[in-house]
């Protein structure tokens, strides 16, 4: 976080960045690979003790949806106690919890499903055009986003 405040033009000493952090030891941008982390060591745990034996091999044709359907309840209810932008410790943003494991699961449980082997060449082609409009897009949007919020416009 010290390089992003002089990046950003705050002359501030790397000891009042770490001490200024709220909550303290804000991990900042870099919460996600705190998580990452939490969720590698229980797969790690789920694999080593052998629980996802059965699951190898079974076709999950309502899974994704099922997976959606949770992800969103879960997130709702979660967000009631910890909404978002709040603080919790060790800076978790608990809030993205749902979302976060919710997908490594699922990303875990189809992985031997060979979808990739299985997308058409159609299919590939329109997430090609979606990326590539996205590319184009999204820093236009930005651009315009920042010069109508700029002081001095109307």
């Amino acid at each position: 976080m010290w390089f992003a405040y002089r990046a950003a033009g705050h002359p501030l000493s790397y000891w009042q960045a770490f001490k200024g952090r709220t909550p303290f030891l804000d991990s900042g941008p870099l919460w996600f690979v705190q998580v990452l982390l939490y969720v590698s060591f229980g797969y790690a745990m789920w694999t080593w003790r052998g629980w996802g034996r059965r699951f190898q091999g079974t076709p999950v044709r309502g899974v994704p949806i099922a997976a959606a359907a949770t992800i969103m309840a879960t997130s709702f209810l979660l967000r009631l106690p910890f909404p978002a932008r709040s603080q919790q410790v060790l800076d978790l943003q608990l809030w993205w919890s749902p979302q976060c494991v919710g997908m490594f699961c699922l990303g875990a449980l189809v992985s031997g499903q060979r979808w990739v082997e299985r997308a058409t060449a159609n299919l590939a082609r329109w997430c090609g055009i979606a990326v590539a409009t996205t590319i184009v897009v999204a820093p236009q949007l930005a651009v315009g986003a920042a010069w109508s919020t700029s002081p001095g416009t109307a």
